[in-house]
């Protein structure tokens, strides 16, 4: 059994249309309600400069102002896009601002070259940025003088206003791969992070990026979540997968094969069974993001909520 709850959390900058801000950010506040409503344990928001997405911070605050007992989490914000000080503050002021609600997933970045350029930041550095960010950051929450001087930033001093949760989790996003530059990733993890949240993969790929994990000694509590593109549909559930491999095929410039074997997609029992092959392998954080149109996302809660979480709740329970 898992050291963790099960949690599971709604993706709400998909509400979001990027041409009409005023409904976009009331669709938004909808959202965040209906998930407290119908009891989703977080709502997570991504950060992309490129897309013309708002802030991640500022949707959360906003969130965390009018609900109760939802927690918050970013999915991914790209960590080596801003300067440590500001975003170990920004995050130490949400944690505060929510009584410790917060959950920071980060990641390099990679899926678009635009968010570097409107940063002025090189690609080829992301990694190295996001591993001295990491130190700077986590340094900074303790409430300690910290002394750094890296290869890309000089910080000396301590944050006035340090997180509730001590320490606050980490998520590490990204897939990892076969190749060395590819698993680095998993170094990461296991030296920063709180936890693993890839976005997108089969079990048996999630599989093989815990088994190197635990080749480089994660501990045994490390939190283990996954980012899905999510469709539930009707009867046989084969639209529904069609629906969700095609839009994310487009979304991603892939095939709809590959899509297909991806998508958290199908009738409620194949999401169900889908979704109980990673609670197998120790998942417990659930993270879904919409592979249907920005209007169907609120019927996709509902549908969730009613005819798939108790089912995964009680194989969960069952594993003991």
């Amino acid at each position: 059994m898992s050291a963790h709850p099960l949690s599971f959390g709604a993706m709400l900058m998909t509400v979001m249309r990027k041409d009409d801000a005023s409904t976009g950010f009331s669709r938004f506040t909808n959202a965040v309600e209906l998930a407290e409503k119908l009891k989703f344990d977080a709502v997570w928001t991504g950060q992309s400069y490129a897309l013309g997405g708002p802030d991640s911070f500022g949707m959360l605050t906003h969130a965390a102002s009018i609900t109760t007992d939802l927690h918050f989490g970013t999915s991914v914000f790209l960590l080596p896009m801003r300067h440590p000080t500001t975003t170990a503050l920004q995050v130490a002021t949400l944690d505060q601002l929510s009584g410790g609600r917060f959950l920071f997933g980060v990641g390099v970045g990679g899926e678009r070259g635009a968010d570097f350029t409107l940063n002025g930041i090189t690609p080829r550095d992301r990694g190295a940025l996001m591993d001295e960010c990491l130190e700077v950051i986590t340094g900074l929450w303790t409430g300690e003088e910290i002394d750094h001087h890296g290869r890309f930033y000089n910080v000396s001093g301590k944050l006035g206003i340090t997180p509730v949760q001590q320490p606050l989790p980490v998520l590490l996003g990204a897939r990892g791969g076969r190749t060395p530059q590819q698993q680095r990733v998993f170094d990461r993890v296991v030296k920063h992070g709180s936890g693993w949240l890839p976005y997108i993969m089969t079990p048996s790929g999630y599989a093989r990026g815990q088994e190197a994990l635990k080749e480089r000694g994660a501990p045994d509590d490390l939190l283990y979540g996954i980012v899905e593109m999510v469709n539930v549909g009707d009867g046989d559930g084969s639209e529904a997968i069609e629906v969700a491999a095609i839009n994310e095929a487009r979304g991603y410039n892939s095939s709809v094969d590959v899509m297909r074997n991806l998508v958290l997609a199908g009738n409620p029992q194949q999401v169900i069974d889908r979704m109980n092959a990673y609670v197998d392998l120790g998942v417990t954080e659930f993270v879904f993001n919409w592979a249907c149109d920005p209007k169907d996302v609120e019927d996709q809660m509902h549908r969730l909520a009613a005819d798939v979480l108790p089912a995964v709740r009680e194989h969960h329970a069952a594993r003991g």
